[in-house]
């Protein structure tokens, strides 16, 4: 999964060369572990986060943004650390943030 992790970091950058190909294998992955009791929620959580990171179909909605931070918490992540990473890979968020008074800096 951290394959997975590098192509989705490039392809914020720009870089889709390696995204689909990525991406299926990630999905074949997680067709595997779903049902499978063997494997815990954290582990689960954090293939769902690689996921949503690959997934270009869907623009960033209020939904979706609950549903990722209540897949970090799943793994342990703090609210700063997860808002932290958002306003460093969000374009325009730390210019967002500023104007309305918060900041994770």
């Amino acid at each position: 999964m951290r394959k997975a992790i590098d192509v989705a970091e490039r392809y914020l950058l720009g870089d889709s060369s390696e995204h689909m190909a990525c991406l299926v294998e990630v999905a074949r992955h997680m067709d595997k572990i779903v049902h499978d009791p063997a494997v815990d929620k954290a582990e689960k959580s954090l293939n769902r986060l690689i996921w949503c990171a690959l997934v270009t179909n869907t623009e960033l909605s209020g939904y979706a943004c609950e549903f990722v931070v209540g897949l970090g918490e799943d793994i342990g992540l703090e609210l700063d650390v997860m808002t932290e990473i958002v306003v460093h890979t969000v374009p325009g968020m730390a210019e967002w943030c500023e104007a309305h008074g918060s900041s994770a800096e």
